[in-house]
């Protein structure tokens, strides 16, 4: 079954209306995404390479873990799903140090526009195990 997700209006609030991820997109509609740095004490970041067959920055290097807030998920909530199925990492929700929230609106591709708010977050670490991480 495909993701469902809460449409949002232009000031972050839900709408009432849950749609795939594929409609949101192919519209064009406001949703939000969470974005976690995994950074250890040495100042160190968790990066990971996106697919080649991403539609949005193929290839290219991001942070550890970023996803969409699922329909009936708090930002928080989204944020620890993500980071354990991106990378493997069980992060418990007083670990997540809420840094700020943006909005970008941009055509991918045609048929593929990102509208979304971000919420990023930083988890920090005493130190990161490469050998801990389950991509």
């Amino acid at each position: 079954m495909e993701e469902l997700i809460d449409v949002l209006d232009e000031n972050g609030n839900k709408t009432g209306e849950i749609l795939t991820r594929e409609q949101i997109h192919k519209k064009g509609l406001c949703h939000r995404i969470v974005v976690i740095a995994i950074i250890d004490e040495k100042g160190n970041i968790l990066m990971q390479q996106r697919s080649k067959n991403k539609s949005k920055n193929p290839g290219k290097w991001d942070v550890a873990s970023a996803g969409h807030v699922s329909s009936g998920q708090t930002s928080t909530e989204a944020a620890i799903r993500e980071t354990l199925e991106e990378v493997g990492i069980k992060v418990k929700e007083k670990e997540l140090e809420y840094i700020f929230t943006y909005k970008n609106k941009e055509n991918v591709e045609e048929d593929y526009i990102d509208n979304q708010i971000y919420d990023c977050y930083i988890v920090k670490r005493e130190q990161i195990e490469l050998t801990d991480i389950k991509m």
